[in-house]
């Protein structure tokens, strides 16, 4: 019976294990794929404006996130800033344009800028909130999966020795009617066997 509970115990986690562990990750690749969208709007709406607009005049850019667009020359210098967040400085700026001319891939658990490059002009995203943000739901779900992980193995356990037990009380059922039958089964056998004896003594 302990080897049975075992065994069921050991499917049902597994399975329930999986099926959490499945929506977990279905919830961090959603956030990540929202993250990715958001970026991407962000680069996209700025693109736009300027190429609706031209490079005529300072502008201001109603974003979600950190963004600056510079002209830049031949050698990476900076020759203008069309547009830059409030809470961007020079130093900001110019890291940021740095870190655009030798880009990591756009990983975004990792990466501190996003950047788009048509022409002369750079378009840079500060990806450190949303970086930041995706962190915080990646570690949050494995707390929460921790979490899960031992509720369902003591539920699973619960539920095994809840599910067993009928069939423990069957068994143990069956063990005391046997040795009840066998114990009732000597009496008349001993009495048999004794009598069988004297008649071969006879």
């Amino acid at each position: 019976m302990r080897e049975l509970r075992t065994r069921m115990q050991t499917l049902v986690f597994g399975l329930a294990a999986l099926f959490a562990a499945l929506i977990l990750a279905l919830a961090n690749g959603f956030a990540y794929w929202q993250a990715v969208q958001t970026v991407q709007a962000n680069l996209d709406s700025t693109s736009r404006l300027f190429n609706e607009r031209g490079y005529d005049r300072e502008l201001d850019i109603l974003s979600s996130l950190p963004v600056c667009t510079v002209l830049l020359n031949h050698a990476g210098e900076i020759t203008g800033v069309l547009a830059r967040d409030p809470d961007m400085d020079e130093e900001d700026l110019i890291e940021a344009v740095e870190y655009s001319m030798h880009p990591e891939p756009d990983f975004l658990y990792t990466s501190r800028y996003v950047s788009r490059r048509q022409g002369s002009m750079i378009t840079i995203v500060d990806t450190a909130e949303v970086a930041e943000h995706l962190q915080e739901i990646l570690w949050g779900s494995l707390l929460l999966g921790a979490v899960l992980l031992m509720l369902l193995w003591f539920g699973t356990r619960w539920l095994i020795l809840v599910m067993t037990r009928p069939i423990e009380e069957n068994l143990e059922m069956q063990k005391r009617f046997v040795a009840d039958a066998s114990h009732e089964l000597k009496t008349p056998l001993s009495v048999i066997m004794a009598s069988a004896e004297a008649m071969e003594q006879d």
